[in-house]
């Protein structure tokens, strides 16, 4: 039998007609989990291979008013690495809970909040935003309009969206311990982007250990969480001595760019001369050029925190709103005793 020559469009009436059954048994056989015999299913994909049959998603979520749509939002691809893996495992996830994925981007340190509107007109299931910035009233507004909200890496206090992150002041915390224990007391530290619930997490774990165990941090600068801006600040904060025996950096690109710059332009040698710590275990920081010493984040648990908060949304039931999870220390090559006369 022949296949539909795209001279028109084959409709699931077609492929009922074809296969000897009705429309809301066609629209069973492509909907899962739903209740139709092993020999029906085979005897309409049958059919509908014949005929070059492809059932349109849009059309049977406004017939059974349920969307299975996401709309996701970020603004972070290009300038982390964390991020693109991120978006890699939620889509794997997504798709397995047979979720359809639409992907939204805005320029880097913008808010989203222009973008929400726009989303919303799809039609969404929800709304995830990936590290990115978002108003508590764009969030009321979404929530108003029954969308849901579900931040990952990032907390927006007092509002109606879930929020998925890292333990960020603990992340701070472990960083601290890590280079006090290795005996370093004269600490630097290059920052992400101020007013974010990642960073101020983050440095007021970080500064506050350090002061508690007598510490000091001698040198600051905000590297943007991206590569270009973090070594600028770099560069920046070795324009004057004493520099820092012992480097926290908030993300591992980061972290990445001060090493570059320590060693290519300061001469300097890591750990022997500067200790350096940083937060993501991205997949570089494994290789031999870096060996870099970091805190993972505990991407698996919150992917899984986002699809129960997900499965739970669409069930009406009842689900926390905030989710924390510990970070992990990689030990590498990038943390040692600082040298002799200052330790």
């Amino acid at each position: 039998m022949r296949k539909n020559s795209g001279t028109s469009v084959v409709t699931a009436a077609d492929v009922a007609k074809r296969a000897g059954v009705s429309r809301s048994t066609v629209s069973r056989a492509f909907t899962q989990g739903a209740s139709i015999s092993g020999k029906a299913r085979e005897k309409i994909l049958n059919a509908a291979h014949e005929l070059g049959y492809q059932p349109n998603a849009i059309a049977r979520m406004l017939i059974s008013k349920q969307s299975r749509v996401i709309g996701v939002v970020t603004n972070s691809l290009t300038t982390n690495p964390f991020y693109a893996s991120l978006l890699a495992r939620l889509s794997e996830e997504l798709q397995k809970q047979d979720f359809k994925l639409m992907l939204f981007s805005t320029p880097k340190d913008t808010s989203v909040d222009m973008l929400i509107p726009q989303v919303m007109q799809y039609k969404v299931a929800a709304i995830i935003i990936i590290s990115s910035k978002l108003s508590s009233e764009m969030a009321e507004v979404s929530n108003a309009a029954g969308i849901p909200v579900i931040l990952l890496n990032r907390v927006i206090r007092k509002s109606t969206t879930y929020n998925i992150s890292s333990d960020n002041v603990q992340i701070g915390r472990l960083a601290a311990d890590v280079l006090l224990d290795a005996g370093h007391r004269r600490l630097g530290c290059i920052g992400g982007s101020e007013n974010t619930s990642t960073h101020d997490g983050r440095w007021r774990g970080f500064s506050k250990r350090v002061k508690d165990r007598g510490g000091e941090i001698t040198s600051y600068a905000m590297g943007g969480y991206n590569y270009e801006d973090a070594r600028t600040a770099t560069m920046e904060m070795f324009l004057k001595r004493p520099y820092p025996t012992g480097l926290f950096c908030l993300s591992d690109v980061m972290a990445q760019a001060a090493m570059d710059v320590i060693r290519q332009r300061m001469n300097l040698r890591i750990p022997e001369d500067i200790s350096v710590i940083g937060v993501d275990d991205v997949e570089v920081s494994s290789r031999p050029v870096y060996d870099l010493s970091t805190i993972r984040q505990s991407v698996p648990e919150m992917i899984d925190a986002a699809m129960t908060v997900l499965s739970k949304v669409q069930s009406k039931s009842p689900v926390k709103q905030e989710w924390k999870f510990p970070g992990v220390y990689v030990k590498r090559g990038t943390v040692a005793a600082p040298p002799k006369e200052d330790s």
